[in-house]
């Protein structure tokens, strides 16, 4: 058979384009408290996101509970859960770029906003995954080696204390993190979409 034939869109322009992190925060001050968490320890940034389980965040929160951390909780809205340590710090709402930048971790969803946030900041993410494009996501954050997944519905507390101390401990994975977020220094995702508008508009 003759190739061409059977696929005659293989000589075509790309259907797809690579933009870049497309990093946002809500446009929200930090709160009272955060000048205040101590920097004495590592700092993890928890938040699940709008799309998350929510009824993982007390599971995350207990796992986290016992390990020599801070921890810096976005609820996105959600309950608050009912009993925090003194290592625990809360907000419904944080502005998930500079709570990156201050993180030896990123504990989320899975999803790209939360994940290209931690990973531009050059931090291992751990992603408690609920649906396909978190999946997806955490895939190649994985393949680069940059984070470890689990699967919301099967993980438990074990599990995910098991996960983020060996993220926390192995500097292979900040390495990794590193690694992409200087990849991510080369893409200007805005300047990239007028680019593209420009030549597909001739």
């Amino acid at each position: 058979a003759d190739v061409p034939e059977l696929f005659p869109l293989a000589n075509a322009p790309p259907t797809h384009r690579f933009l870049g992190p497309i990093i946002w925060s809500p446009p929200i001050a930090p709160p009272v408290w955060w000048d205040q968490v101590p920097r004495d320890r590592p700092i993890v940034y928890l938040t699940l996101g709008s799309s998350g389980n929510a009824d993982l965040l007390p599971v995350i929160v207990d796992a986290l509970a016992t390990l020599p951390i801070r921890v810096v909780v976005a609820t996105a809205g959600g309950q608050t859960p009912r009993q925090v340590t003194e290592n625990f710090f809360v907000a419904n709402y944080l502005p998930g770029d500079a709570a990156s930048r201050i993180a030896a971790l990123v504990v989320c969803n899975g999803g790209a906003p939360t994940a290209q946030q931690a990973l531009a900041a050059g931090v291992p993410v751990l992603g408690i995954t609920s649906n396909m494009d978190q999946i997806l996501n955490m895939q190649a954050v994985t393949r680069f080696g940059a984070g470890i997944s689990l699967r919301g519905e099967r993980t438990n507390g074990q599990a995910i204390r098991q996960a983020a101390s060996d993220l926390l401990e192995h500097s292979n994975y900040t390495l990794a993190a590193q690694k992409v977020a200087a990849l991510f220094a080369n893409y200007c995702a805005k300047e990239r979409f007028g680019n593209m508008l420009a030549e597909l508009l001739g």
